[in-house]
């Protein structure tokens, strides 16, 4: 299973490696928390209309069932065999709240776990107020290479009309841990900006890191950036027409002296989505997915290749998923 990360642009991302989630998985959309066209997110999804288009690699092969028992229930059960992921079979589901109108709300809770080491994620959203965001992720057990981890993230997001204030917590314990302190402002339907404040503490070595942010969008087209003392990531999104979108992404990192280059699209037809990458380490590789839904599933094909390595990995999914009726 693939350990998270909190994903911030002060390290360096690597490329997504081989993992077991090739679908976006089918918790349900907020659809009880209505939020202003104005509000800009948070910092960590500055760049998300191009990360959404890169590839997610499968290596192996992947079977998944997810079953739907009600409006707000769902069970699924994961079967991966591989040669560099490690195989094994994991359990889990999601539950959110149920109204007398069938709609379903937060909080919404996410889980899944291996039978045989009891790894197990954890990841529950909750509003207690339309302006007020929860957030947690949890990952603990065992994990391959008889390693053991008990990591957790928790957030607070405050959601104006046009603003948002986000605090992130990372492994908080007594000698370690990370915290982060963010601000963005929609100025008007086109540009954001905002600021993000980073403390770490490490035996009693306290460290501050800040970054400012910025991003401007029309309807098919976006470029955004992040820049700090030690980290740049700029990216660009444009759409060009219903079908087809393309995306690019700069990433350098002066700490550990990495500059990182990447083009991708993404091609949607009526039930299948092709995507596409290529980056400056002479990575390429695409996936291709396609739903079934008289048969309702999907499969999916995923292909990477590393030239200078001479790496290859290939994957195989299939997903038996009653949404896809």
């Amino acid at each position: 299973m693939e350990r998270f990360c909190d994903d911030n642009f002060y390290e360096l991302p690597k490329h997504r490696p081989p993992s077991s989630t090739l679908f976006s998985p089918n918790i349900c959309h907020l659809r009880g928390i209505v939020l202003s066209p104005l509000n800009p997110g948070n910092i960590s999804n500055l760049h998300k209309k191009t990360r959404d288009i890169m590839p997610e690699w499968v290596e192996g092969l992947n079977f998944r069932c997810a079953l739907n028992l009600d409006v707000h229930k769902t069970v699924c059960m994961d079967w991966l065999m591989g040669n560099s992921t490690p195989g094994g079979f994991r359990f889990g589901g999601m539950y959110c709240r149920k109204d007398n109108d069938s709609i379903t709300k937060t909080p919404i809770i996410v889980g899944d776990t291996n039978p045989s080491t009891l790894a197990t994620n954890f990841h529950i959203i909750f509003h207690p107020l339309p302006q007020i965001k929860l957030e947690t992720k949890i990952q603990t057990g065992r994990f391959p290479n008889n390693l053991d981890l008990d990591d957790t993230i928790g957030t607070a997001e405050f959601l104006s009309k046009s603003s948002t204030i986000s605090l992130a917590l990372y492994n908080p314990k007594r000698e370690t841990g990370r915290m982060t302190i963010g601000f963005l402002h929609n100025f008007n339907k086109n540009f954001c900006a905002g600021a993000e404040l980073l403390f770490e503490w490490m035996k009693n070595k306290p460290q501050y890191n800040l970054a400012i942010a910025a991003r401007y969008s029309e309807k098919r087209n976006s470029i955004a950036a992040t820049i700090s003392n030690s980290a740049l990531d700029i990216s660009l999104w444009h759409q060009s027409n219903d079908l087809l979108q393309f995306g690019a992404s700069l990433i350098m990192d002066k700490r550990t002296s990495r500059t990182l280059g990447s083009l991708c699209y993404q091609y949607e037809m009526k039930d299948t989505v092709i995507k596409g990458l290529i980056d400056s380490d002479w990575t390429v590789g695409c996936t291709y997915t396609r739903k079934l839904k008289n048969l309702a599933s999907a499969v999916g094909f995923s292909i990477l290749f590393c030239i200078p390595t001479n790496k290859f990995h290939c994957g195989l999914k299939f997903e038996l998923n009653s949404n896809l009726k």
